[in-house]
């Protein structure tokens, strides 16, 4: 019985009756649409890739720059500091001013060094405060 009312059920419904065909613009659409798609892609790409390249040209040009910047520094540095007598200055005086550029370098590299220093005994002290009471205790650390 149950056969008899479904197959009474379709026909009416109509359903089965029509059989479902794909356009062929349709194909024709979706395949126009996947190559739009791909050369977008590759438009992206291509200004991706020419972006960088122009960062990646523009940095080196800058540490060009950087670099001649600093070798002049170090060349008029130099000049000063080798120059054996300024307008005026005898050589006893041009010693005296070497003598001390000599010892307000070194001052310099022990500032830096103690600066050096002080900083790593922050990290230190930031390292040992940051631990949790179970490393402190394996350390055998004071826990407050």
């Amino acid at each position: 019985m149950l056969a008899e009312l479904t197959g009474k059920r379709l026909p009416a419904d109509g359903r089965n009756s029509k059989d479902a065909a794909a356009n062929d613009k349709f194909a024709a659409m979706s395949r126009d649409l996947y190559l739009a798609e791909h050369k977008a892609r590759e438009e992206i790409k291509i200004r991706n890739d020419s972006i960088r390249q122009k960062k990646v040209r523009d940095e080196k040009i800058r540490e060009q720059q950087l670099l001649d910047l600093a070798a002049q520094a170090r060349q008029t540095r130099a000049a000063l500091a080798a120059a054996p007598a300024r307008d005026g200055e005898s050589v006893e005086d041009a010693e005296d001013r070497r003598q001390r550029m000599k010892v307000l370098k070194e001052r310099e590299r022990q500032i830096e060094r103690d600066h050096r220093l002080e900083l790593g005994k922050r990290n230190m002290r930031r390292k040992e405060e940051d631990r949790d009471i179970s490393e402190r205790i394996a350390l055998g650390q004071e826990c407050t």
